[in-house]
């Protein structure tokens, strides 16, 4: 899984690049189909906003944002909604996978024979 952490109107500090790669590294145990993660670090007034966005296999981008007044917590909260919609996806796609192996359709119950069809009528007009 590659990585790419960038700052918008921000320096980033190779402490936070490595804190930023390590959280998204701990993607890949939930799911191994994440191919690229983009992590987008802006610095507006007083908020930090951390927008993460997933690329995962053939379906759309998965995109987290969130904005806080510290950066880790900001970052820790836009990796828990991502951690969330990836393990959502995941869900998503082994229910819908069939299940081989699994028992087919209920096999009908055998029909009485005819000759319990007959002596049941035959008691039925004994009790006329």
């Amino acid at each position: 899984m590659q990585v790419n952490v960038s700052g918008r109107h921000a320096n980033l500090s190779p402490e936070v690049k490595e804190y930023a790669v390590g959280k998204i590294e701990q993607l890949g145990k939930y799911f191994d189909r994440i191919t690229n993660v983009d992590v987008i670090i802006d610095h507006e007034n007083n908020n930090d906003l951390v927008e993460m966005v997933a690329h995962v296999g053939h379906t759309a981008p998965l995109v987290a944002k969130h904005s806080a007044e510290g950066l880790m917590l900001a970052m820790d909260a836009a990796f828990d909604k991502l951690e969330r919609q990836i393990l959502k996806l995941k869900d998503r796609l082994h229910s819908r996978r069939p299940h081989h192996g699994a028992a087919g359709p209920a096999q009908a119950e055998p029909q009485e024979d005819e000759e319990n069809l007959f002596e049941g009528e035959a008691e039925f007009e004994k009790q006329l």
